[in-house]
């Protein structure tokens, strides 16, 4: 078994498409480990309204190769109307780590380049697993997200999923 990170983003009927996205997860795999969601500004857009991202990192083990897991997550992004390359996201889903597995496949490096560039997947990940080292820079996501560089702002949401509280929203003044 290896265990698999994957983020998962939407930015049109949010809670719904990360909930199905959930439930498929977890019809494939079995038990998730789930990041608070977070709300945060479309990587790179203006503050048009509507463009706003959920975001959350998520956790599962599987005996599956890695491009059957891609397959399976393309499968959940198709079935919740993903159009590729558009500015309104149904459903985004990405292998963040397989295990410590370093290296290319397809079109895309593992582990994900998100990773240390987006605080919208390092900061759920860092949440998950803080004492946990990067595979490349040795370093734990709590030391990465320590030095990473706030700009973008995350706001933690209410969100319930499966009737389980997954995150809560709290007070900006608090973060």
């Amino acid at each position: 078994m290896v265990q698999v990170v994957v983020s998962i983003g939407s930015n049109i009927k949010r809670e719904e498409n990360i909930s199905a996205a959930l439930d498929s997860l977890f019809a494939q795999f079995g038990e998730l480990y789930i990041s608070p969601v977070y709300k945060s500004m479309a990587k790179g857009s203006c503050s048009t309204e509507g463009l706003f991202y959920y975001n959350l990192v998520v956790a599962f083990q599987t005996e599956l190769a890695l491009n059957k897991i891609k397959s399976v997550l393309k499968d959940i992004e198709d079935q919740r109307g993903r159009k590729r390359n558009a500015d309104i996201v149904s459903l985004d889903i990405d292998i963040l780590l397989y295990g410590e597995w370093v290296g290319g496949y397809e079109e895309a490096v593992i582990p994900h380049n998100d990773i240390t560039e987006c605080a919208y997947v390092l900061r759920p990940l860092t949440d998950l697993f803080p004492d946990q080292k990067h595979p490349v820079f040795d370093r734990t996501y709590d030391e990465l997200w320590g030095s990473f560089s706030k700009e973008l702002a995350l706001v933690p949401v209410d969100f319930v999923w499966n009737q389980r509280i997954i995150s809560t929203a709290v007070c900006l003044s608090t973060l």
